[in-house]
């Protein structure tokens, strides 16, 4: 069973790339989260993130891919933590 947690620094680039689409700079955030997927491609939040921000930059297909990947990591979750995630990743992959 896998774990949410993520190394310091992938984390800390997922929260600053959240901070950034928040702040109307999807350019910044894309930058932040692909730095977060790559230190970390096997991490939940770092691919959701990756796919938020690509959504954000107009990279529909790519969004996709990336919150499809964060779905599978998702599934690999013990069942009681899955239903923290897997309905909203399942929501993001409908737009």
């Amino acid at each position: 069973v896998q774990t949410v947690a993520l190394p310091i620094s992938a984390q800390a680039r997922t929260q600053m790339s959240s901070w950034a689409l928040r702040k109307h700079n999807p350019t910044y955030a894309l930058q932040l989260a692909q730095e977060a997927a790559g230190m970390d491609p096997d991490g939940l939040a770092a691919q959701t993130a990756r796919g938020d921000t690509l959504a954000a930059n107009g990279r529909r297909d790519e969004a996709h891919q990336a919150w499809q990947r964060a779905l599978d990591i998702a599934h690999r979750l013990e069942p009681a933590t899955q239903t923290l995630f897997v309905p909203r990743l399942e929501a993001k992959l409908r737009k």
